[in-house]
C-alpha cells in the first residue's frame, strides 16, 4: 500500500484511540484489527503531516452521473500537474435524481440506471483518489431525508459506502476542520457571501452548492488575514435533470479549487465552442 494510505490509516488509529479515551479494546473491535496490531501503531506514534508541502484539491458539484463528460480528464491533469496529496470534495458527489424532491425528467436516467451508472463513476473517481474527505451535500443526503419522510429509520438503511461499494478511506461528513490547514473549515454550504464568510468565520473556508459562485473572498481584522472559497461544479449543465435551474439568470460554472501550500487558488474548466474542455489548465 501507499505510504499515503498507510499514513491515513494510522492516523484514524490515533483518532479513535483519542475518541474512545484511550482504550485500545474499541479500537481493535471497530477496525478488526487484533489488539496487538493497534498497539503496535500507536507505539511507532501519531504520524506528522508536513503542513508546507499540501497540495489540496478541492472538488465540489459532481452530481454523478450527470458529470460534464470531460469531468474525469481534468480531474487527473490537474492531479498530475498540481502533485495533489490531500482530497477535499464539498459535497453533492451524487446527484439521485430519481430520489429527488424535484419533478422527474422523463430524459433522466431510470432508477436502476441511475444507481448503476452512478456506481461505475463514484467508484471510477475512487481509483483516481483513494483516499479523500467528502462534506455531506444536500443531494448526497437525499435517500436519508426521503426515509425520515416515511419514518423509516437510519439502522435500516445502508450508507453510501456500503451502497456504492466505496473504500473506507472516503469520509463522508457534515463539515471537516483541518488545523495543519491553518484551521481550514469545509462544509457543503455556508452562504452566497463569500466575503461575509471569511468575516464570520475565525478561519479560512471552503463550500460549495452554489453552481455558479467561483470567487475567494479576504478579510483582515486586527489579529489575521482570512479567506473564503466557493467553488462551482462539474456538472452536465445541458442534461434535463437541471431543468429545474435554467430560470435562473446566472449560469453554471464550471472549475475546482485549490489549496497549494495554504495559499487558495481556482482552476476554471475552460469549455470550446462545443461545450468539450479544451485541454488546457
Amino acid at each position: 500500500m501507499s505510504n499515503e494510505y498507510n499514513n491515513y490509516a494510522a492516523s484514524e488509529i490515533w483518532r479513535m484511540w483519542r475518541e474512545c479515551n484511550h482504550n485500545i479494546s474499541v479500537v481493535s473491535r471497530e477496525t478488526g484489527l487484533s489488539w496487538y496490531q493497534v498497539n503496535q501503531i500507536l507505539i511507532k506514534g501519531e504520524p506528522v503531516r508536513n503542513t508546507s508541502s499540501i497540495n489540496a484539491i478541492v472538488i465540489s458539484d459532481m452530481h454523478i452521473p450527470y458529470h460534464h463528460p470531460d469531468s474525469f480528464a481534468f480531474l487527473e491533469a490537474v492531479k498530475d500537474k498540481y502533485e495533489i496529496n490531500r482530497v477535499l470534495n464539498v459535497g453533492d458527489i451524487l446527484d439521485k435524481h430519481q430520489t429527488s424532491y424535484h419533478a422527474k425528467e422523463h430524459e433522466a436516467l431510470g432508477t436502476n440506471e441511475e444507481f448503476r451508472d452512478s456506481k461505475y463513476y463514484i467508484n471510477k473517481l475512487a481509483e483516481l483518489f483513494p483516499v479523500m474527505d467528502i462534506a455531506m451535500g444536500n443531494h448526497d443526503a437525499l435517500t436519508k431525508r426521503k426515509a425520515k419522510d416515511v419514518g423509516i429509520p437510519r439502522y435500516m438503511l445502508k450508507t453510501d459506502q456500503e451502497a456504492y461499494g466505496l473504500p473506507d478511506t472516503w469520509n463522508f461528513k457534515e463539515s471537516f476542520d483541518y488545523p495543519d490547514m491553518q484551521d481550514l473549515h469545509m462544509r457543503h454550504t455556508i452562504g452566497t457571501n463569500t466575503k461575509l464568510n471569511a468575516k464570520q468565520f475565525s478561519s479560512n473556508s471552503v463550500q460549495g452548492h452554489h453552481h455558479s459562485e467561483f470567487c475567494i473572498s479576504y478579510f483582515a481584522d486586527v489579529n489575521k488575514i482570512r479567506w473564503s472559497m466557493s467553488v462551482a461544479c462539474l456538472i452536465d449543465h445541458k442534461h434535463p435533470v437541471f431543468t429545474y435551474n435554467k430560470s435562473a439568470l446566472t449560469r453554471p460554472i464550471l472549475g475546482l479549487g485549490l489549496i497549494l501550500n495554504n495559499e487558495p487558488k481556482l482552476a476554471p474548466m475552460q469549455l470550446d465552442i462545443g461545450g468539450r474542455w479544451n485541454g488546457e489548465l
